[in-house]
């Protein structure tokens, strides 16, 4: 069995690590298919001619690292450029644009400065051939099947072993244990010191180096709490504490850290890893291309479902932690993952049917709600399904989540003493 899990613990770790550099296994190549992800057609032609007075136009480059820094100054060609066909002209004080084509506004033409931006994201991901971009099946294989198979192969020798919760003193492993008092200080400071020049130095970082001044007040309060810790620790018994050097647990939590902040803020960075993903966005939507949000859904499922056999193992003998996993995982799969795909597929609004607000805090924002009111051919209980998908959304929120908290949750009803 331990051979098993050894094998197991390989394959993941491969798997891993093939996730992590792949990334940067794409070659880049501004073309036409890139430029045309653009769809304002301003910036797409001023965005073309800029490319080809600087020699980027058809230009390849090994990384998208490399791509992505000369984008950033040719998009600020392009804002230049664009500011100048129009009038715009900072060194005599003219700040609005006087040259204008016919019937087209001024920010129409314009290039704002979310744009240097927003453009890096489409110019990355279409403009990506090479290794990974033209063997997308071949490392969805390596890097999903495999690491799900080795995940699978380290939890299901726990199958020959009695059901149930183990003192198995997890918390004192690497993964949980904290970091030795030094090196937590030394954390602590860069994190103070790295967020206030970070928050001073650019403004667009500023929640960057929001994080990182939160990372270094939490590793603060782990320092207090196990200085009061270790006062008490006996020297004959000096592993009892969980102090120590949890490097596992502070390797994986940086990780998990920067995905999300990439993900959020820096997407154009992890355009291999959505590209990974995108013919199962297709299959299932009828060919719509995957964003960022169906890679983190998408990540997010596959570890609920690994987690959840790891469950069905643990608790094979407790018929209320099968349920209750079994609804996790139905409602995950079905209703967060698989159904809003399923509804777009067929021009319905592509919503979360069990997301309310505020979880789902966008539900009653504009956008969405022109989106479910829009009509279309297709009905629902006598409504359009947007319609139908509107009134659940007000049923959830106002009565069915308040009356289920009401009934079922355990700090609303009062217990006799």
């Amino acid at each position: 069995m331990k051979s098993i899990k050894l094998i197991g613990l390989g394959l993941f770790l491969l798997a891993f690590g093939l996730f992590v550099v792949s990334i940067t296994l794409s070659r880049h190549v501004l073309n036409e298919k890139a430029i045309g992800a653009i769809s304002n057609e301003h910036h797409q032609a001023m965005l073309r001619y800029q490319a080809q007075q600087t020699g980027l136009y058809e230009q390849t480059f090994a990384t998208n690292f490399a791509f992505i820094d000369a984008m950033k100054g040719l998009l600020k060609q392009t804002q230049v450029g664009l500011d100048s066909a129009c009038g715009v002209d900072p060194a005599n004080n003219v700040w609005n644009a006087t040259t204008l084509p016919e019937g087209v506004s001024e920010w129409e033409f314009r290039m704002g400065d979310s744009y240097l931006k927003d453009y890096l994201y489409p110019l990355t991901r279409y403009s990506a051939t090479g290794t990974l971009p033209n063997n997308k099946g071949l490392f969805f294989f390596l890097i999903f099947v495999l690491g799900s198979l080795g995940a699978l192969l380290y939890i299901l020798p726990d199958w020959s072993k009695i059901p149930g919760i183990k003192h198995d003193r997890i918390f004192h492993s690497a993964a949980m244990k904290g970091v030795v008092p030094i090196i937590q200080a030394i954390l602590v400071a860069l994190a103070l010191i790295g967020s206030f020049v970070v928050m001073w130095q650019n403004e667009a970082l500023f929640y960057f180096g929001l994080v990182l001044a939160i990372t270094a007040i939490i590793l603060g309060s782990i320092i207090y709490q196990e200085a009061r810790e270790r006062k008490k620790l006996s020297p004959l018994a000096p592993k009892s504490t969980t102090i120590g050097s949890g490097w596992i647990g502070v390797v994986l939590g940086t990780f998990l850290i920067t995905f999300y902040i990439v993900l959020y803020f820096r997407p154009h960075y992890i355009t291999n890893w959505i590209e990974l993903v995108n013919p199962i966005k297709q299959a299932l939507s009828g060919g719509q291309d995957a964003d960022r949000w169906f890679l983190y859904g998408f990540l997010y499922t596959l570890v609920m479902i690994v987690m959840g056999i790891r469950m069905f193992l643990k608790y094979r003998h407790n018929k209320y932690q099968l349920v209750r996993t079994g609804s996790v995982l139905f409602f995950q799969l079905g209703f967060a993952f698989l159904l809003p795909e399923i509804l777009g597929r067929f021009n319905n609004p592509a919503v979360d049917l069990k997301n309310a607000w505020p979880l789902d805090y966008s539900f009653y924002y504009d956008y969405r709600l022109e989106g479910m009111l829009d009509k279309n051919e297709n009905y629902f209980l006598g409504m359009h399904v947007g319609t139908s998908i509107f009134v659940w959304g007000i049923v959830l929120t106002f009565i069915l989540v308040p009356l289920f908290t009401y009934l079922y949750g355990k700090r609303v009803k009062k217990t006799k003493i």
